[in-house]
């Protein structure tokens, strides 16, 4: 039986365990597989794995069956046994995702699909391929394979710097899920992964019960079950920055008020929720293709330019109208409505 860790896994044989841990790379990928032979006590390199950038293995210097001997002091390495059989079953290698080698296949199971290092091409088509009409519905993340990763069917993601158990990345993964959860009625859970914390709902779990937050859920519920990955880190500043395959990295301030934010009523500010909210829209629109970049004039109700005209595109005029129905469920006051600039003859 193996179980697996977040540093490996163990495997237990003869009423003993046996314990290999894995070295992996920026991008998830299993590099080295190693372990200590519980007879001889020596330090046993079970596997090697190098990568071209699509996932195929390199041939002819990758190592299997190595072991590091202490002798007078030094370490030696040797074969521990030329002629015994290796038996590694342990078959999670590139983006730790499982290589299914069965009848000759040769494919790596990510979930929904099934992908061909050697040909760095999915074998199934995208199932949201009419949101990225400019990309082959099988190409593997955008042809980006060295920055980025299929992470499982496309997430919420929260990513995490240095230790994981850090003050400050405990801090971190309770403000952004605390605010995610007052946004819909849908019960959100995390799931830890490689470097950060995926956002999924609970089958079933309710939340918000004295609220209907319709609006909030089917947003949520949506980037959730997205195609493309929504990452949201904690910083100074509320801000998301879109990238053209559809995902969406959030900085979210949540100790930001909006003090400086214009209501209808005359007053200013907001809960640090509705910020989130507001980011939450612009990934949206961003998933579903929508942005629209075209810019207006507009008189600008917020800030110290109150009132004088500033140019603004139509995604964030589209995006207030959108926060002003998830402030309406939430019973916060709306935002104050920008208006048009009369044109300049």
């Amino acid at each position: 039986m193996i179980n697996n860790l977040p540093e490996g896994y163990v495997k237990h044989e003869a009423n003993n365990y046996n314990y290999v841990f894995n070295y992996t790379d920026h991008l998830g990928n299993i590099r080295l597989s190693y372990s200590t032979d519980p007879s001889t006590k020596a330090l046993e390199i079970l596997e090697e794995n190098n990568y071209y950038p699509f996932g195929l293995k390199h041939a002819n210097y990758n190592m299997s069956r190595k072991a590091y001997y202490k002798s007078g002091g030094d370490l030696v390495l040797e074969e521990p046994c030329p002629s015994c059989p290796i038996d590694f079953k342990y078959n999670y290698k590139y983006n730790g995702k499982e290589y299914q080698d069965e009848l000759g296949l040769n494919l790596y199971d990510y979930g929904a699909r099934n992908y061909d290092a050697a040909l760095g091409r999915w074998m199934n088509v995208d199932n949201k391929a009419e949101k990225y009409f400019n990309i082959s519905p099988y190409v593997y993340v955008a042809n980006m394979p060295t920055i980025a990763i299929d992470l499982d069917g496309n997430d919420i993601f929260i990513p995490l710097k240095g230790d994981a158990n850090s003050s400050a990345n405990r801090k971190q993964i309770h403000q952004i899920k605390t605010n995610l959860q007052k946004l819909t009625n849908s019960k959100l859970r995390l799931v830890e992964t490689k470097g950060g914390y995926l956002v999924k709902e609970v089958s079933g779990g309710k939340a918000n019960s004295d609220k209907e937050l319709t609006n909030g859920t089917s947003l949520i519920s949506g980037l959730i079950s997205s195609e493309s990955l929504v990452t949201i880190k904690t910083g100074n500043e509320n801000i998301s920055l879109k990238s053209d395959n559809g995902n969406t990295s959030i900085t979210f301030n949540p100790d930001d008020k909006g003090e400086r934010i214009a209501n209808e009523d005359g007053t200013t500010g907001r809960p640090s929720e509705i910020g989130l909210a507001h980011e939450l829209l612009h990934a949206d629109e961003n998933t579903d293709g929508k942005t629209d970049n075209t810019e207006v004039s507009i008189l600008n109700p917020d800030g110290d330019s109150l009132g004088s005209t500033v140019k603004a595109d139509k995604d964030e005029l589209t995006v207030r109208e959108r926060e002003n129905k998830i402030r309406k469920e939430q019973g916060v006051t709306p935002r104050a409505t920008p208006m048009f600039s009369p044109k300049k003859e």
